[in-house]
């Protein structure tokens, strides 16, 4: 019973400095960036609910791509002083879904002066929260916010469907507001692809979305090596 009792007492102590940084209210370990769930396949095949967010974005953020929207939205319910003054009753029964996590397309060189910004906006009329919901920007937030890719591995661009590919990394990339933004329909997934300015980082991160699937080839290319020289 005692070897019991010494041996519960020995697995509740923790370490001073982790007991310091506890009553300092610091965390326990640092990183360099943060991650948020991103349900990518969503909105490659979109229908309703968070693609909405993005397609009804404010016209402020229309040059903003999906995944610098996943990096830097945050959606709140509109403070009910704002109600009182945009006629919408106040008592209304409204969902609180606060997200903290993302003709003027065809304009490259519009730009908007988003990082001083610290208002939220409207959505578009026709988001079905338009009335009750606001969101915002914060540019910054591109630095360390890292999109964390769920529901699914995405395409590879060495093998597989490459029109998916294309149609993938264009959705991610290139700002879109439905279908059609992204390719007319007399255009095919490649010539789409081919013809749409990516910028270096863009180049960037869809090179290292491939690096897994290279790592990959290079260990079963070493596996393959190794039982046939054994």
């Amino acid at each position: 019973l005692l070897q019991l009792v010494n041996s519960l007492q020995s697995k509740l102590e923790i370490g001073s400095p982790l007991a310091s940084l506890y009553l300092l209210g610091l965390p326990d370990h640092y990183v360099s960036h943060k991650f948020v769930a991103f349900w990518w396949q969503t909105f490659v095949i979109y229908g309703t609910s968070y693609v909405d967010n993005y397609r009804f974005r404010p016209d402020q953020y229309e040059n903003i791509s999906l995944y610098e929207w996943i990096q830097t939205m945050e959606i709140r319910k509109t403070p009910q002083s704002r109600y009182k003054k945009s006629g919408v009753d106040e008592k209304a029964d409204f969902v609180d879904d606060t997200v903290k996590e993302p003709s003027i397309l065809n304009s490259p060189n519009i730009e908007y002066n988003l990082s001083n910004s610290c208002k939220f906006l409207k959505f578009k009329p026709d988001h079905p929260q338009y009335s009750t919901h606001e969101v915002y920007c914060d540019m910054g937030r591109v630095n360390y916010i890292v999109p964390d890719f769920k529901g699914g591995s995405l395409p590879r661009k060495d093998c597989g469907d490459e029109e998916y590919y294309f149609c993938t990394m264009l959705s991610l990339f290139k700002p879109w507001r439905s279908g059609t933004n992204l390719k007319p329909f007399s255009t095919t997934w490649t010539l789409a692809f081919n013809t749409f300015q990516f910028s270096e980082t863009q180049k960037k991160l869809m090179g290292n979305f491939n690096l897994r699937y290279e790592c990959y080839d290079a260990r079963d290319n070493y596996h393959a090596h190794f039982k046939k020289s054994g």
